[in-house]
């Protein structure tokens, strides 16, 4: 018997998962795995394999200087805030690009590498050929929405091992917890890495097309896996089902064990269909409402330190999550409650914070949220003030 339109829609947003040895090249989970999907910022893990090859390749060295481009400048948000006419080394684009999911890097390195961010383009559709990412098409080098390009969790795991074992010595970008260009700094926005044992790695991404993305390494007892998860719902989901995904992995995986040439030839009607659309309506859309119970901050400075909890499309959702997040710490929660408008990748956020907190109280407060299984991110002065910051 055939899904009903509403079943069939919902199974189509439940999230693609795949787990991966990284050496053996062993598939330990698998679901959904040739699904089309839209990469969002996932797509940046291909920029970086494509300058990678041309440091490789002894074209270009991570010390080459970099003149950023009005092109570059004006891309939307998420940014590391380049401007026209400013210069930067390889090595600091690809730390904004990887580390924070600038955009704006993202485009600098394309633009540095093809000539153009169109030339580029081709160079990632042809790097994908060449890696057997057979359900991948890009058109752009930073992932912001287009519904040209797509993805499936097998390719972006085929392309991640890729990256993991063709340059080893650019591997420690990936889990870096910084990136600071001419001075100003801005932090990781992959929450795996603090909050799973081994984690050391990878790449998240978002739009209201993909829902909330990631890949994620973990290395334990010298055994590297690699996690895939596309359509997440949130940001807290995403964090959680990864690590389920890897736990799994660790512990044997649930599925007949299967390599990624077995999974390419599953036939295309099992998995195909246009990428689902995860977040749509009330979720991806929000206007300026006013703060009811005087929570929301407006552009003036917010005071000391901040930890954030998420950013939603709805401004009450945002309070309740704050109302919640008091509630379970029963007390142990310092600071004052704000929320704040932010853009995240072309869409409105409320973001849900506590400000006016010391940095003891701020690392102290979210080592207690970890623990509990919730979402926190310490935010430093400079970061919570800083308008291109990312939050999420």
């Amino acid at each position: 018997m055939g899904l009903s339109g509403s079943c069939a829609q919902a199974d189509r947003t439940k999230p693609a998962r795949l787990v991966v040895d990284a050496e053996t090249g062993q598939i330990l989970v698998a679901n959904k795995a040739n699904a089309a999907w839209y990469p969002a910022s996932l797509t940046k893990l291909m920029t970086a394999y494509v300058v990678f090859s041309e440091i490789k390749a002894g074209r270009l060295a991570l010390d080459t200087q970099i003149t950023v481009s009005a092109n570059a400048a004006g891309q939307p948000p998420t940014k590391f805030g380049l401007k026209k006419g400013q210069k930067l080394t390889v090595k600091q684009a690809l730390q904004a690009m990887l580390v924070t999911s600038a955009n704006d890097a993202a485009v600098a390195l394309a633009e540095q590498v093809g000539g153009s961010e169109s030339g580029f383009v081709q160079r990632m559709n042809a790097a994908a050929q060449a890696l057997g990412m057979i359900g991948t098409r890009y058109q752009n080098p930073n992932g912001l929405p287009n519904d040209g390009q797509v993805t499936t969790a097998r390719d972006i795991a085929v392309l991640a091992v890729h990256l993991i074992q063709d340059f080893p010595d650019h591997y420690e970008m990936f889990g870096q917890r910084q990136a600071t260009i001419a001075g100003r700094s801005l932090p990781t926005v992959n929450a795996l890495l603090t909050s799973y044992p081994g984690a050391d790695g990878m790449k998240t991404g978002f739009t209201c097309g993909s829902g909330y993305n990631i890949v994620g390494s973990a290395l334990h007892n010298g055994r590297r896996l690699v996690a895939v998860l596309l359509g997440a719902h949130d940001r807290g989901q995403r964090t959680a089902m990864v690590r389920k995904l890897l736990d799994s992995g660790f512990a044997g995986g649930e599925t007949v064990p299967s390599t990624f040439s077995n999974l390419a030839m599953i036939p295309a009607a099992l998995d195909a269909g246009t990428p689902p659309v995860v977040l749509n309506g009330s979720e991806c859309t929000a206007t300026d409402a006013a703060d009811s119970d005087g929570t929301s901050a407006g552009p003036s400075r917010l005071p000391g330190w901040g930890i954030i909890f998420g950013a939603f499309a709805d401004q009450k959702k945002a309070q309740q999550v704050i109302g919640d997040m008091k509630q379970k710490m029963k007390g142990d929660l310092k600071g004052r409650p704000t929320i704040v408008l932010r853009q995240v990748e072309g869409t409105k956020r409320f973001a849900a914070l506590l400000v006016g907190l010391s940095p003891d109280d701020a690392g102290k407060t979210c080592r207690m949220i970890w623990h509990r299984g919730q979402y926190c991110l310490a935010l430093n002065p400079t970061v919570l003030n800083d308008p291109n910051a990312l939050w999420r």
